[in-house]
C-alpha cells in the first residue's frame, strides 16, 4: 500500500465515506493536490543541490533541481580542496519551462544550491517517495478532507442550485477544515523558524 492509499484511506474515515459512494478517486487525488499545495506553500521541502561546472559561465540550467519554487541561495567552491563554499550573487527565473541561475560574471567550479521545493506522496501521480514528515500525515488528512468537501458542494451546488441547504453546509464545514489547517500551518513555521533561530545562536 503507498503513502497515497493510507492518505485517501484516512480522508475518506474522515468524510465518513469509506466506501467511496459520494467522493470519487478522481475527486480525493484533485483534494490531495490541493492539500500538497497549501502545505508546500507554507512549509516547503528544503533542498540541496550541487553541480560540477568545468569551464567560466554566467548561466546555468537547473533542470536538476526537481520540485523547484525558488532558489535561495548559491555559492561556489572555486579552488579545490576549499571546504567553504564562496557565497555568490545571483538572479534565477524561469524560461520555457526551465529554471535558470544567472551569475554577474563568468565562474566555473562546483556550483553549491538551496532551494525550496513543493512536496510529494508516494504513488500520488507517479510520485517515487514521500516528504511530507509522517508527524504531518494527520493534518494532510484534515485539510485533503476539506478540499474534498469544497469539492462535493461544488457537485451539489450543480445539482440542485446554489441555495440548496446541503452544498450551502458541506461548503461550510469545508471552510472551517481548511482555516483550521492553515492556522495549524502557520503556527508549525512559526515554531520551525524559531527553532532554526535557535539553533544558529
Amino acid at each position: 500500500m503507498s503513502d497515497w492509499d493510507t492518505l485517501k484511506t484516512r480522508v475518506m474515515n474522515l468524510l465518513g465515506d469509506s466506501a467511496g459512494v459520494r467522493y470519487s478517486g478522481a475527486m480525493l487525488e484533485q483534494a490531495a493536490l490541493q492539500a500538497i499545495r497549501l502545505y508546500s506553500g507554507t512549509l516547503p521541502q528544503l533542498c540541496f543541490l550541487e553541480i560540477e561546472v568545468p569551464e567560466p559561465v554566467d548561466e546555468v540550467t537547473l533542470e536538476e533541481a526537481a520540485g523547484l519554487s525558488a532558489v535561495i541561495s548559491a555559492s561556489w567552491y572555486i579552488a579545490s580542496g576549499n571546504t567553504r563554499p564562496v557565497p555568490a550573487a545571483f538572479t534565477w527565473s524561469w524560461s520555457a519551462g526551465v529554471p535558470y541561475l544567472r551569475f554577474p560574471q563568468a565562474q566555473s567550479g562546483r556550483l553549491r544550491l538551496v532551494y525550496s521545493a513543493g512536496h510529494t506522496l508516494e504513488g500520488l501521480l507517479g510520485a517515487a517517495a514521500t516528504s511530507v514528515p509522517p508527524v504531518h500525515f494527520d493534518l494532510l488528512a484534515w485539510t485533503a478532507a476539506g478540499y474534498a468537501m469544497q469539492l462535493r458542494a461544488d457537485v451539489v451546488r450543480e445539482a440542485y442550485g446554489a441555495k440548496c441547504s446541503e452544498a450551502v453546509n458541506i461548503s461550510a464545514a469545508a471552510e472551517k477544515m481548511i482555516l483550521h489547517s492553515r492556522q495549524q500551518l502557520d503556527r508549525d513555521r512559526k515554531s520551525t523558524r524559531l527553532n532554526s533561530s535557535h539553533r544558529i545562536r
